[in-house]
């Protein structure tokens, strides 16, 4: 008669615990999920959360039309409260972070905002700012927990275009929606394994958060529809380090 090994109740201490820790987990990222964020800043402060990545850089901003003194006041105000509603939540989750203000003038607007880099730690934290300050691209993407093959593809111009992905997976990201979960850059040598690590955060993010996830499973659907490369897609948070490096050259973090 073969061995069977006992199974052990666990304690009504421990089930408690355990129902403790989830509701205050649930109760975290819902503090996340309000964050006057776009949608891939909140799911990339959510993966930070949850030990997925070392550190983010996100940011709260207005774009608005020169010479409009009233609505620049309304959104210099309405800047103001949501970067204390940021900093609040930054601070209760225990985020190491540092803030700064930014204003780029444009040829017909001016956009205002503030900038946040956060780590789970000082020390992921202090990664980034060196590789900001250093205007490092392949550890800035390191320092945002990019796969290493991804960020070196990068620097020396080696990646591939969603347009340049096989047929079979083109279908297989529209059909999942896995687009949004997509933050960096394919290399065109390990795509496969790349994509395998964003199928992973897009896993956690229905898991722990279904509401952002339907929000950014829409989200990419539309942005594969209205653009034919992963390019573009991928050009606003690469702009967002490009304008950091120039605007901030001289100055120290």
């Amino acid at each position: 008669m073969p061995f069977e090994q006992p199974q052990f109740e666990k304690s009504p201490e421990i089930k408690l615990e355990k129902t403790r820790v989830e509701q205050l987990e649930r109760k975290e990222i819902k503090s996340i999920e309000k964050l006057p964020l776009n949608c891939q800043d909140r799911i990339d402060t959510i993966l930070l959360y949850l030990k997925e990545k070392p550190a983010a850089f996100v940011e709260a901003s207005r774009r608005i039309y020169k010479g409009k003194d009233e609505k620049e006041i309304q959104a210099v105000n309405q800047l103001t409260q949501e970067k204390h509603q940021i900093q609040e939540t930054l601070e209760k989750l225990k985020f190491a972070y540092q803030a700064k203000e930014f204003k780029k003038e444009e040829e017909r607007t001016r956009n205002l905002g503030h900038y946040f880099f956060i780590g789970r730690d000082s020390e992921k934290l202090g990664r980034l700012l060196e590789a900001m300050e250093n205007k490092d691209d392949k550890e800035i993407g390191l320092a945002l927990g990019y796969p290493e093959s991804a960020c070196e593809a990068f620097v020396n111009k080696a990646t591939i275009d969603y347009s340049e992905l096989p047929k079979e997976e083109r279908k297989k990201i529209f059909k999942e929606g896995t687009l949004k979960f997509i933050d960096f850059r394919l290399s065109r040598d390990h795509w496969q394994e790349e994509l395998g690590l964003a199928r992973r955060w897009q896993q956690l993010i229905n898991e722990k958060s279904p509401n952002l996830y339907e929000e950014a499973v829409t989200e990419g659907t539309k942005d594969i529809k209205r653009v034919t490369g992963l390019g573009k897609k991928f050009q606003h948070l690469l702009n967002r380090v490009e304008y950091y490096k120039k605007g901030f050259k001289k100055e120290k973090l």
